[in-house]
């Protein structure tokens, strides 16, 4: 199932994978513009460390994706019908707005355990999240490789010193020590010493 071009696609990864296939362990919708919502079953959440994939269409070729180490997570509910709010360092995106009423969530949730059924009765996640086809995620790690084959070689610049000059002209007398703002200290008699 691909992607819709205004479709952000969130999984939860595995931080020992670079791969967007191999890592997935459960998909996700952006709850508020820090913040991603996980359906359970959530036994990946003490399985190890994880991060937040966000991808998005940026033309029709590509899009963009971001890893993200999260700051929290906390666990709503239990068992597989859990759900997991996830809260990120910082804005992925913009949400969609939610109508969500918590008397009416806690009415659902008494005689259905599933928390994401619930929210889904209510409109405030998208049905089928959950069914979300893997095969999308061989999208998104081409995504991902192409992005990191869009940086600089610093072959191709002769070496990181040369790359270093291009990026940051003006400041690449490289001799001798540097003090901590990375500029050479100046002989205290010379008059263009700061």
């Amino acid at each position: 199932m691909p992607i819709s071009d205004d479709d952000v696609l969130v999984t939860v990864q595995s931080a020992d994978s670079t791969d967007a296939a191999a890592g997935h362990l459960g998909w996700g919708v952006l709850w508020s513009d820090d913040a991603v919502l996980v359906p359970g079953p959530s036994d990946w959440l003490g399985a190890g460390p994880f991060d937040v994939l966000v991808a998005h269409r940026t033309d029709g070729e590509r899009g963009d994706v971001l890893r993200i180490s999260p700051l929290s997570a906390t666990r709503m509910g239990s068992g597989d019908g859990s759900a997991v709010l996830v809260q990120l360092p910082a804005r992925v995106g913009r949400a969609p707005s939610r109508s969500l009423s918590t008397r009416r969530l806690r009415e659902d949730h008494a005689t259905e355990p599933d928390v994401w059924t619930c929210l889904e009765r209510q409109g405030a996640v998208a049905p089928g999240v959950r069914e979300r086809s893997a095969t999308v995620l061989e999208e998104i790690a081409g995504w991902e490789e192409q992005q990191r084959s869009g940086l600089s070689d610093p072959g191709t610049h002769g070496g990181w010193i040369d790359l270093m000059c291009v990026l940051i002209p003006g400041k690449c007398d490289l001799a001798g020590p540097f003090d901590v703002d990375g500029r050479r200290p100046r002989d205290p008699g010379d008059p263009l010493r700061r």
